[in-house]
């Protein structure tokens, strides 16, 4: 992997080199959250023992799975997909184009392609190849706990700037959306574009527990204090008070591997 690692630091580091002084923090931020995942892989994959090989392939996914980051804001300014690029398929095409998986069977690389490209899918797919699947799971994983303390960051900060600019949601410490409760209350995570107000996108992070895949993730998450943290920066309201209750509640449940009460 030190191969690999300096390859990509010395990749990204071109864009540094060549951006304008106010483009730096935020292609600084992408390097830095890429390693940030890699290192949450890591810790996902010395609690679920995958083998080597699975383990190296979930190193690699994991260190290439933003590499479209850097193209898409070269030549957009923006991070966002939804006005410039799907930043998982130019990730894809980048990591292709660079062959840097040259190295690998065909099969692993097109694992490790397969679970670059899908990684920011609200869902993946039914019935994926084991290998895969765990691979893809592992990605989207990693990269939720490196996100979640991140929004928290910027969550803070959209509060002092009265919304939050780059999702276009306006800020209201009193108002929220009835229909992501309701979705949360049935354990179900709401989609992005259901988000009409900041404290929506609150919620929407919250329902991420019910999009993980493995106990390392969840007890990760708990020891972390991610919910606490979130749900203070939400209206202390009746409906909101118990959705924090079930929802922590349901984390303390996947945290310790137990059965919960909505798989019986």
């Amino acid at each position: 992997m030190r191969e690999h690692i300096e390859w990509f630091k010395s990749y990204s580091q071109k864009f540094l080199t060549r951006a304008d002084e106010k483009d730096i923090p935020g292609i600084q931020m992408k390097i830095d959250h890429t390693l940030r995942v890699l290192k949450q892989a890591r810790l996902i994959c010395r609690t679920t023992h995958p083998g080597k090989e699975l383990t190296y392939l979930c190193e690699l996914a994991a260190l290439y799975h933003d590499l479209g980051r850097f193209p898409q804001y070269s030549r957009y300014k923006t991070m966002s997909d939804a006005i410039s690029v799907n930043h998982a398929l130019l990730s894809f095409k980048t990591l292709r184009k660079t062959k840097r998986l040259k190295g690998l069977s065909p099969k692993n690389r097109r694992l490790v392609l397969r679970a670059v490209f899908m990684h920011n899918r609200p869902e993946l797919p039914q019935g994926l190849p084991p290998d895969l699947d765990y691979l893809a799971r592992v990605l989207r994983d990693a990269d939720k706990l490196d996100i979640m303390p991140v929004v928290i960051g910027m969550l803070k900060k959209a509060e002092n700037n009265h919304g939050i600019p780059y999702l276009n949601l306006p800020s209201d410490p009193q108002k929220y959306s009835p229909h992501v409760i309701e979705l949360l209350r049935q354990r179900k995570r709401p989609h992005i574009s259901q988000a009409h107000w900041s404290n929506d996108y609150v919620l929407f992070i919250c329902g991420w527990i019910y999009d993980m895949n493995f106990q390392a993730t969840w007890r990760l998450v708990a020891k972390r204090g991610f919910l606490g943290v979130l749900f203070s920066m939400l209206p202390q309201t009746p409906d909101l008070l118990s959705l924090g209750e079930q929802i922590t509640g349901d984390l303390a449940l996947l945290a310790q591997g137990e059965k919960t009460p909505w798989e019986t």
